[in-house]
């Protein structure tokens, strides 16, 4: 059995105060990838520290929407490039249960001057083809195929994998 609050801890949660934050807290979150910059700026102003959770929380309930999440995913793919791994993971996740709709990006993504934006695409891309089998199969198959000769190691290791994931997956090499 857990053990009782302590009544400063009651108190706190039965305050006004932060029911009020709580309420701010899940509309927020839930809205995040819609607003401005300006209107995310104006909110970590009053709310130090919630960034990270805020961008993290965002790309986790974009996954628990599914295929009504499509018109984020150019927010979602933009997630994987964040310093945070948890929005990195969550956007994975969610660009996972978009599927389909999330390989052109993805497939944009590999095509970038950094090697970690190519890697964290390629490896994506291999998460999707390991979940679902793809329509957009071929021109997945073909983008990696171009990034396992690509000049950086991560980037061919994540395209070779992703490839071999795919390609047992589906049908005939394209």
């Amino acid at each position: 059995m857990a053990a009782p609050l302590p009544q400063a801890v009651k108190l706190m949660l039965a305050s006004q105060d932060h029911r009020l934050k709580h309420y701010i807290w899940h509309g927020v979150r839930n809205s995040w990838l819609q607003m401005s910059v300006g209107q995310r700026q104006a909110i970590l102003a009053l709310y130090p520290g919630w960034d990270v959770k805020i961008r993290a929380s965002a790309a986790g309930s974009l996954a628990l929407l599914g295929s009504a999440a499509k018109e984020a995913i150019p927010e979602l793919i933009l997630a994987l490039r964040d310093e945070n791994l948890l929005v990195r993971q969550n956007a994975t996740s969610a660009l996972v249960i978009l599927g389909d709709d999330a390989v052109p990006g993805l497939v944009e993504d590999l095509k970038e001057k950094d090697p970690v934006i190519r890697a964290a695409a390629a490896e994506t891309l291999g998460k999707i083809g390991s979940q679902k089998a793809l329509s957009t199969r071929k021109a997945a198959l073909l983008a990696l195929i171009k990034a396992m000769g690509d000049e950086n190691e991560r980037v061919r290791k994540a395209a070779t994998q992703a490839y071999e994931i795919i390609k047992t997956r589906g049908q005939a090499d394209p």
